[in-house]
């Protein structure tokens, strides 16, 4: 049987905003920007029926009907300081604050400064400093959950409770006997995934600083470099079901968010895992944005090349503030490599077109702390990806596309996360060799 789930979303959106140049600096105007905003969210699930009544094994589904409103006042500015000066062609700064109100959460406020200086016409430097503010989504907040079932390695199982420090003494406060055997071993547990009421807002600290250079003697050539940090507190995050009940007894007491979400049987048999999301301690990621275009004209022809791509110095969640016991380094998972960049050379002859793109992915770990808990399938290879996109212009209205993503039909590395179309997988090509041809009109 194929289950189904019908969901609706609608944004109701209302706003009003206003730009101004009150008067001239003596590097140009001042610019002002502002405005109000309201909006509207409204979510409506109607779940599979025979998942809803619970007559499919393991599955099960509930209704959901849930909305929040947000008022919103915001205001920019933007200060020329100096331009075409010695050593200062531009300088200027900027800055921008919004405050919001909830109804789910209540009021937020976001900010950020910023400023700009190109010396020369070459080249410009930048940096930002932020404070971002994101509230749960009504999925976050109110799902009312659906069950399934996965495979759990128990931690407190004889075989592995010595693999950390702080296991056994955990275990025993949770009441499993010493020498404990999982009696569900090898069987699948079922799983709880679903909303959160009590979830608060995350709010993130940033900074941002990069160049960009255009050199004049070669000309088309734009280079630029970023460097990111990025700081969250109380960020909104479901930790992995094998990580959250691994960290309930590898944290430093069973006084911590995650024992709250592993339920066990008298005789300390775990019966269910609730992976919902949680407001944690910290987030914190930090990395290096790089990205380079060239564009050539040979005449009639042009020639083009993109490079952009991304490297991870820092990704790291502590879910309890102060305690070093649940830190979780996430740099080299899955779900963020080290490295991913794009490569993507491309042709123009008169009217026809021709883009080569190759994307690559780092090899990676399914869970970069795992230790050695019979995971013989950590290690997740590299990947690179081809595609191919041409078109041609048959008239002033009308241009013919086609192409094929995956050209060498590549498939995702073999692991438990990587065969998926969302979440952890998401990274991967999941169809294989992909085919379309379309076209392109106007009227």
């Amino acid at each position: 049987y194929t289950s189904h789930r019908k969901v609706v979303n609608t944004q109701q959106v209302a706003g009003l905003q206003f730009t101004s140049k009150p008067f001239d600096l003596p590097a140009g105007p001042l610019q002002l920007a502002g405005g109000v905003e309201y909006r509207r969210e409204t979510t409506d699930v109607t779940p599979d029926p025979l998942q809803a009544t619970g007559q499919l094994i393991y599955l099960t589904d509930a209704a959901l009907s849930a909305r929040f409103s947000v008022k919103e006042v915001f205001g920019e500015v933007l200060v020329p300081i100096l331009a075409d000066r010695p050593f200062a062609k531009e300088l200027s700064l900027e800055g921008a604050v919004r405050y919001s109100d909830y109804s789910s959460i209540g009021g937020t406020t976001a900010w950020k400064v910023g400023g700009q200086w190109a010396p020369v016409r070459d080249g410009r430097f930048r940096v930002t400093r932020s404070r971002s503010v994101r509230a749960p989504n009504l999925s976050e907040l109110y799902n009312p959950g659906a069950s399934s079932n996965a495979f759990i390695l128990d931690p407190c199982d004889s075989t592995r409770i010595n693999l950390t420090t702080n296991r056994r003494a955990n275990c025993a406060a949770l009441g499993v006997a010493a020498n404990y055997t999982d009696p569900f071993a090898g069987v699948a547990k079922t799983v709880i995934t679903g909303g959160n009421p009590g979830l608060s807002a995350e709010t993130s600290n940033s900074w941002t600083a990069g160049t960009v250079f255009t050199p004049g003697f070669i000309p088309g050539l734009a280079v630029s470099v970023d460097w990111w940090k990025i700081d969250l507190k109380g960020a909104i995050n479901t930790v992995p079901l094998q990580r959250a009940v691994d960290n309930c007894v590898d944290a430093a007491t069973i006084s911590n968010p995650f024992c709250q979400l592993v339920r066990r049987r008298a005789d300390g048999a775990i019966t269910q895992v609730n992976v919902s999301p949680i407001n944690v301690g910290s987030l914190n990621a930090e990395g290096i944005d790089f990205q380079a275009n060239y564009r050539r004209a040979f005449g009639a022809t042009e020639g083009r090349l993109a490079l952009s791509g991304t490297y991870l110095i820092r990704n790291e969640l502590q879910v309890v503030a102060g305690d070093p016991t649940t830190r979780d380094n996430n740099l080299g998972e899955v779900d963020n490599p080290r490295w991913r960049f794009n490569v993507a050379p491309g042709v123009t002859m008169g009217k026809f077109s021709l883009d080569w793109t190759v994307r690559f992915i780092s090899a990676t770990k399914v869970d970069s702390q795992a230790t050695a808990e019979g995971r013989s399938d950590n290690n997740v290879s590299s990947r690179l990806y081809n595609d191919l996109y041409a078109s041609v212009a048959v008239n002033d209205r009308f241009r013919l596309y086609g192409g094929v993503n995956n050209l060498f039909d590549v498939d995702p590395p073999f692991s438990a996360v990587t065969f998926q179309g969302t979440g952890r997988g998401a990274l991967f090509d999941n169809i294989g060799r992909y085919l379309f041809v379309g076209v392109n009109t106007t009227f």
